[in-house]
């Protein structure tokens, strides 16, 4: 039991600290806020020479502009120095991205993740030139407490849904839930305790009453069910429950009916030797009283109380408190941390080949938006083309620029057509690998996909997993499933423990 509960709990602090520390706001990057009027340039030196090599700010951020008749790059901290807000060639991209690496403003850096948050304070706070400096991403030492209280969970789940002969193969099963937890985000590892301890070999389905099954059925199901929804269709958590139900029953003997002939037999010649020593300290000509059976004194597990689980030891009062402790899932974060308008954005859930979803991206944005990539690419074509008539607008897949030639061709006049660009498959592929390897393309590649990029004003809250309500609801019903099933052992054991070992009638009875 102890080794169980210890392996999922130390699971769950190192995915946490690993990966507890991702970024809150641009995934892949922390953001690293300035002073109000700041040099920039010089921070982002003072970094450098600290080791940290690849940020991004308003200084090494470039955009492409038309600078007639050739395509030329500059930053854009000097875009007001190229293009004065009345020119042309100023589109709806290049007129916003500053807003990128701005905080009511104060400049913004972004720094590449590619070590842990506390890596990087560290630096900063060795250094001394750069003053009144704030890692937006630095939640403090709040994120302590819910892996504190998912611990103390795991531990209860733990100690309610094991039994205390089948601990070594318990122990082995959950190894291969072990190598897909690390796969997954630790906020969502709920599930994978549920479907673990709400096994219905693990509980020996088979060997219980028809209602229990019910109840262990009631609960396994919708852990599955959860599951699949919390890990987006993982198809690899199928594998993890097959290979460590297979294990169990290896180890265990099928449905660990071998252990339990084990025990059986150890207990059988148990009950033997304390009836045997009962009836030969009772050789005497009055009693009075009847004795005491030393397996209600005790506790001595019987042949029919070999499945009782640890948590029939526990009473009311025990299981209200793990109620509660429970409950504080339901319960939201602390208040956010209020502070100025930050660039927020998260993964996409497609990738930059799908340009319906790029479309979809475009036609979805609103006044409230940031520059997203799909802004880019149409700022990406309407520069390719601002010698051609092009209108600022996201290009639709197979859509032609053309121009029109006129020409005198005797007494008429001729028109003709010619194709300057086609945005085609070939055409975005190209755009895409080039803008998202250099400037702000490297923020939006980080996304690996279409995604909208909005401004918020309070620190993101950790993700419990509670968000989608049917995934709550079917977590709620596999809790109320293991606690009924705890609430039943404990009925069994309080009858159990009042039975007498075998001759104890016959003691009586002399």
């Amino acid at each position: 039991m102890l080794l169980s509960v210890a392996l999922i709990a130390s699971l769950y602090l190192a995915i946490f600290f690993v990966d507890n520390e991702d970024s809150l706001y641009w995934p892949g990057w922390y953001i690293l806020k300035l002073s109000l009027g700041a040099d920039v340039e010089r921070a982002e030196e003072t970094l450098r020479s600290m080791g940290v090599e690849e940020t991004i700010s308003e200084i090494t951020a470039d955009v492409a502009y038309m600078a007639i008749p050739n395509l030329e790059r500059v930053s854009v901290a000097k875009l007001e120095e190229y293009l004065v807000p009345e020119d042309p060639r100023r589109d709806p991209y290049i007129s916003s991205v500053s807003k990128l690496f701005k905080s009511n403003g104060s400049p913004l850096i972004y720094i590449r993740a590619k070590h842990r948050l506390s890596h990087y304070k560290a630096i900063l706070e060795r250094q001394e030139e750069i003053s009144d400096w704030r890692l937006m991403d630095w939640r403090g030492v709040r994120t302590l407490l819910n892996p504190l209280i998912l611990v103390v969970v795991i531990a209860l789940v733990a100690l309610f849904g094991s039994t205390s002969d089948r601990l070594l193969a318990r122990f082995v099963s959950a190894i291969p839930f072990v190598v897909f937890a690390f796969l997954i985000k630790p906020d969502t590892l709920i599930p994978v305790i549920l479907v673990f301890y709400l096994s219905p070999n693990a509980l020996d389905i088979g060997s219980r009453a028809y209602t229990n099954r019910i109840l262990i059925c009631f609960g396994y199901v919708p852990a599955l069910v959860s599951a699949f929804l919390a890990y987006d269709g993982m198809h690899l958590f199928l594998p993890a429950v097959l290979v460590s139900e297979f294990v169990y029953l290896i180890l265990a003997g099928t449905g660990g009916q071998l252990s339990v002939k084990r025990m059986a037999k150890k207990d059988r010649f148990l009950s033997r030797r304390m009836a045997l020593g009962i009836r030969k300290s009772l050789k005497r000509e009055h009693q009075l009283f009847n004795p005491v059976p030393l397996s209600q004194m005790y506790g001595v597990f019987m042949p029919g109380d070999l499945h009782r689980s640890v948590f029939g030891a526990y009473n009311m009062r025990d299981l209200l408190l793990t109620a509660l402790v429970i409950l504080i899932f339901l319960i939201p974060e602390f208040a956010p941390v209020n502070h100025g308008p930050i660039p927020y954005t998260q993964k996409s859930t497609e990738n930059f080949e799908n340009l319906k979803a790029m479309e979809l991206l475009d036609m979805n944005r609103n006044s409230t938006n940031l520059p997203d990539v799909s802004l880019l690419m149409a700022s990406t074509a309407y520069q390719e083309g601002f010698l051609f008539g092009a209108v600022f607008r996201l290009p639709r897949l197979n859509e032609s620029l053309m121009i029109r030639n006129y020409s005198q061709v005797g007494n008429t006049i001729e028109s003709t057509q010619t194709t300057v660009a086609e945005y085609n498959q070939t055409w975005y592929r190209q755009q895409l690998s080039t803008q998202l390897e250099s400037g702000v393309g490297k923020l939006f590649a980080s996304l690996e996909g279409p995604s909208p990029v909005s401004v918020v004003t309070k620190q993101p809250m950790n993700q419990k997993g509670w968000g989608d309500p049917l995934t709550a609801i079917l977590w709620t019903i596999a809790f109320i499933a293991l606690f009924i099933l705890a609430l039943i052992s404990h009925d069994a054991y309080v009858r159990d423990s009042t039975r007498s070992f075998p001759g104890d009638e016959r003691v009586r009875a002399a």
